[in-house]
């Protein structure tokens, strides 16, 4: 790019705010002499903070990203290279238009944009003063969407992660753009964490929520960090222009568009976008490491199977095991994208995988979610396995992909899953995983699979999982001895998930640990098989202890409404619990977090419960929980 080729900085306000807060910044850029290529433009939009007259709405993010479209075009559109800036909420509304416009099929038009900054932005929610916004500002739906694990930031911000941040080239669905996530050193508003989220480029600055974009000279570490990229997305190489793509496209022009996307690289999903559609959050696993290398080894290897079923009995932790082998098998380059889908297990009264069976995992939703994070669009829902099958068909010869299928529960589940993908032509070079309660058909050379069984903790590991989950509580069971802990593993066999039911039960209980160990002896006296039911019910009655009986019922009711295996956001959860108010409802999902009942994902933006737990609670007809 020629040195004296201007560039737009297009500059986007946060919430209750107006384009005025950029004021320190343009003056600083309108003074350096090195800047004088940069032409400031600041984008304002409506944001009040006392509720308009009923002639007039609120826009929400959706309105003010179509607006954005416009202001780009209209105030920017004779510049060739455009950087976005935002503040706080501003940045949110950035993600929204880059998902409305990839959505649109319009990713193309994006390689002008060279560079976006993030100063503060909340990408996973802001808390502070929650119950006083929820109060006073009910009303404002860009207050909806700032609270925690709102559903369409979150499916934004997996979007941008996926189709701009890890994109390879520019195509209609995608388009590579550097963002950089900046948080303010002592910003309580938005904390560094949700700030950062999962952009990898990140940095901290000097300030907190609103004097991070208040520069009070030209050395001020927050215009040096805009300087810098301003000056660098002058200095990057432009790429040839492409034709926007126009007309409908028929099911018969599916090998045409299938080849074009696989040849432009069309994979935005690459080699991180997973992560986001596992239902668990990373933990720390011991004694694991030799399985986790053999897994990975399985996956890497050409000459393997060209399919893996990860088995063994529930709570042993095949997911995370095998989400930590994933992360193994990535991280030597043996893959070009990693696909993560899990299978939502529900209506099973069949004993064994029969078809129909097949289509109670939600067969279509695991196709959608695969084709999501391959960023393919699908034009018609009902040639998705045609449309699959053309992509992956044309994917160029050096392009691997590995794919997981989780929470195959049924049995002969995995046969029948990996039969299926077969024919949307996942066989070798690619790898299909499999997790399930049953090992896959080895006999049969048409499935090529390979089985690993997980095998319950030893004694030792028992004792070490143990004292790690109560670490952090007062619990005695942080310090305990080998053999004051025996009652833990004859109580759970070593089965990870009953073991740390009973670390988080105790140690958030910090009862004394001699009445632990007495209470845990009697109980293995007494139930024999039925310690797992028991550990259920503690637990439960814990939670119901510490909320109410009828609000621990509401919230692990809700689980089972849609079928085990599945995971619910923030928002759906709190529909079904409208009982109670926000703070609440807060408590009670606090509190069966902190027991073990309620597991977080994707970053604490969606929420489930272990298979285990599911088929305990399974609500009868007449709505009432499973009779303990």
């Amino acid at each position: 790019m020629a040195l004296d080729e201007p560039v737009a900085v297009v500059m986007i306000h946060g919430f209750l705010s107006k384009p005025k807060t950029w004021d320190s910044f343009a003056d600083l850029i309108a003074s350096d002499r090195h800047l004088d290529f940069v032409h400031v433009l600041r984008f304002g939009y409506t944001s009040p903070l006392v509720r308009p007259n009923r002639l007039r709405r609120v826009p929400t993010y959706k309105d003010v990203a179509l607006s954005l479209d416009g202001f780009l075009s209209d105030r920017a559109g004779d510049f060739k290279s455009v950087v976005l800036v935002s503040h706080s909420q501003g940045g949110l509304i950035i993600q929204r238009y880059l998902q409305w416009m990839l959505d649109e099929q319009r990713g193309n038009e994006l390689e002008r944009i060279r560079q976006i900054v993030l100063f503060a932005c909340p990408n996973t929610g802001a808390e502070i003063a929650l119950s006083l916004r929820r109060s006073w500002l009910g009303w404002n739906p860009q207050q909806v969407a700032l609270q925690p694990f709102n559903e369409d930031v979150s499916a934004a911000h997996r979007s941008v992660i996926n189709r701009i941040v890890h994109a390879r080239e520019a195509s209609r669905g995608s388009c590579p753009i550097p963002v950089m996530a900046y948080a303010g050193e002592t910003d309580n508003v938005v904390p560094p964490a949700s700030a950062r989220s999962a952009f990898p480029d990140i940095g901290v600055l000097p300030g907190d929520h609103f004097s991070i974009i208040r520069p009070d000279g030209l050395q001020h570490r927050s215009y040096l960090a805009l300087k810098g990229k301003l000056i660098a997305a002058r200095d990057a190489p432009r790429t040839p222009e492409v034709p926007r793509a126009t007309g409908a496209i028929s099911a018969g022009g599916t090998r045409a568009l299938g080849r074009a996307a696989a040849e432009e690289g069309a994979v935005s999903g690459a080699l991180t976008g997973w992560k986001s559609y596992t239902n668990m959050m990373p933990e720390q696993l011991i004694n694991v490491e030799d399985v986790i290398s053999e897994i990975a080894s399985s996956m890497i290897d050409t000459s393997a199977p060209s399919a893996l079923a990860v088995t063994g009995a529930g709570g042993l932790g095949k997911t995370a095991v095998t989400y930590a082998a994933v992360e193994k098998a990535t991280a030597s380059g043996a893959f070009t994208t990693v696909v993560w889908a899990s299978a939502r297990n529900t209506d099973f009264s069949q004993v064994d995988a029969t078809a129909h069976a097949i289509s109670s995992i939600y067969w279509h939703n695991v196709l959608e979610t695969i084709a999501a994070q391959l960023g393919l669009e699908l034009f018609d829902k009902m040639i998705v396995e045609e449309q699959l099958r053309t992509h992956i068909s044309c994917l160029p010869p050096q392009h691997r992909l590995l794919l997981v299928v989780d929470n195959l529960e049924l049995v002969h589940a995995a046969d029948r899953v990996i039969e299926r993908l077969r024919t949307l032509g996942l066989g070798r070079p690619h790898k299909i995983v499999a997790t399930s309660r049953w090992e896959a058909t080895t006999s049969r050379s048409d499935l090529d699979v390979h089985n690993t069984r997980i095998k319950p903790l030893d004694e030792a590991t028992t004792y070490d999982l143990v004292r790690l989950t109560a670490r952090n509580t007062a619990s005695d069971l942080a310090h305990a001895r080998n053999e004051e802990l025996r009652p833990v593993f004859d109580i759970t066999q070593g089965n990870p998930f009953l073991v740390k039911l009973i670390s988080r039960r105790y140690g958030e209980a910090a009862r004394p640990l001699p009445r632990i160990i007495d209470e845990l002896t009697d109980v293995a006296r007494r139930t024999g098989n039925d310690v797992r039911h028991w550990l259920y019910d503690q637990s439960l009655d814990e939670l119901a202890l510490r909320t109410s009986a009828e609000q621990a019922s509401n919230l692990m009711l809700a689980f089972c409404t849609r079928g085990r295996g599945g995971s619910l956001t923030y928002d759906v959860l709190r529909e079904e619990n409208q009982d109670v108010d926000d703070e609440q409802f807060d408590h009670v999902l606090e509190q069966a977090h902190r027991l073990g009942l309620v597991q977080p994902s994707a970053r604490h933006t969606r929420y489930a419960i272990h298979s285990l737990l599911y088929e305990y609670i399974l609500p009868r007809q007449d709505g009432g929980l499973h009779e303990r």
